[in-house]
């Protein structure tokens, strides 16, 4: 599979793509993700084939329990071929757990910066996410090759959804009274410069939370005070 990833992004890379990430998290931090990737068609040729390609996004997939794959659809376009994934997230511990399956510390270079180094850090205070892409870095010289016209019209774009406002981010657009995040690129733009995403935000106590924890403080407090009466009734009674 290291294989497989190396000359897939290899030869995506060398050559000219839109990309689209879209993720919702939810309110009990699970998750939903769907990515639109189009692609140059040699690309899936040279990497075995649409099989070997489905194939290997579910074995990444499966790799970690909580991801959970819903849609892997692959169509030629006049644009290349389009690869659409969607999949739910039981909780966001997936993403991180996934950050360091196999599947990821094994990726090439050339792989890594188009997929973009990331961290999440969650907190009772909440979420605090960055990630970095650098697709000029991944390209190197082969992006001299790029015409003026691509350059123009090839985009990447990601989108977050969140169940609170953020309270700090460099969104380029903020929807939504600041739950809805965008950070969108021209293929030239992100050339030319890094792509540096990043959020600051509180995650919402979940409902089931709201309902549990004042029951078991009541529960705790009531066998407490239970406790300290047959104390003093044992006392009374010596």
């Amino acid at each position: 599979m290291p294989r497989l990833l190396a000359v897939f992004f290899a030869l995506l890379l060398s050559s000219c793509f839109d990309i689209r990430e879209e993720i919702w998290i939810g309110r009990d931090g699970s998750g939903r993700i769907d990515f639109t990737y189009v692609v140059p068609s040699q690309a899936l040729t040279l990497a075995g084939g649409e099989e070997e390609i489905r194939k290997s996004v579910e074995t990444m997939m499966s790799s970690e329990p909580g991801m959970h794959l819903d849609r892997f659809d692959i169509t030629p376009t006049d644009r290349g071929t389009r690869i659409e994934i969607e999949a739910r997230i039981d909780t966001l511990d997936s993403l991180l757990d996934l950050k360091e399956s196999d599947t990821m510390t094994r990726m090439p270079p050339i792989g890594e910066k188009l997929m973009g180094t990331f961290d999440i850090r969650l907190s009772p205070q909440g979420i605090d996410f960055e990630r970095h892409i650098d697709a000029g870095a991944a390209l190197g010289l082969a992006r001299l090759a790029i015409s003026p016209a691509e350059r123009r019209e090839r985009k990447m774009e990601y989108i977050i959804h969140l169940p609170t406002s953020a309270k700090s981010t460099n969104a380029d657009q903020v929807l939504d009274e600041g739950r809805t995040l965008v950070w969108k690129r021209s293929l030239g733009e992100a050339l030319s410069s890094p792509l540096r995403m990043g959020f600051q935000a509180p995650l919402p106590i979940p409902l089931w939370a709201l309902i549990l924890v004042p029951l078991l403080l009541g529960l705790g407090l009531f066998f407490t005070l239970r406790w300290l009466r047959k104390r003093r009734l044992r006392r009374k009674s010596a």
